[in-house]
């Protein structure tokens, strides 16, 4: 294994791209169900997805879509295991956040677990402020983040 990275906006259908995060999803998320993605895309505006390939196997990926019409909601993301500490999720995340620029986005907000630590320092690295707290149905913390991508002239 070369380890040689490659990150690429995914072009496809939902369904090809539901494909491509479930296996993912299911190493990443304790408990994660299918139906817990496919169940949701047939709703979502201007489903975005970026994915971070090794050796042609897709190892991370940073997905979302249109909450308002200037406002970008980051849902789902992560990192596999075997592809940790080498800087995919950062980078997921700038591509991410600069195409959403590209598209006329002002704003982008996300949520995580507060004992997510690692997703939660990520964010505010990249520019995110705490936002928000609540109790989400599983009686989890639950954190907030939004970020502005461009400053009203």
């Amino acid at each position: 294994m070369s380890d040689a990275l490659h990150y690429q906006r995914f072009a496809g259908s939902l369904d090809d791209a539901a494909s491509i995060m479930l296996p993912l999803c299911r190493g990443m998320f304790t408990g994660f169900t299918d139906d817990y993605l496919r169940s949701r895309l047939d709703f979502i505006d201007d489903p975005r997805l970026w994915l971070a390939w090794r050796d042609g196997v897709a190892v991370g990926f940073k997905f979302g879509y249109r909450r308002e019409p200037d406002l970008f909601y980051s849902w789902l993301g992560g990192v596999d295991a075997s592809a940790r500490k080498l800087g995919i999720a950062s980078e997921l995340m700038r591509l991410q956040h600069a195409d959403l620029v590209d598209a006329g986005y002002r704003f982008v907000t996300t949520r995580t677990r507060a004992v997510n630590n690692p997703m939660l320092i990520l964010n505010l690295k990249h520019g995110f402020q705490i936002a928000g707290y609540e109790v989400d149905q599983d009686q989890k913390a639950v954190v907030w983040q939004r970020k502005t991508l461009v400053p009203s002239a």
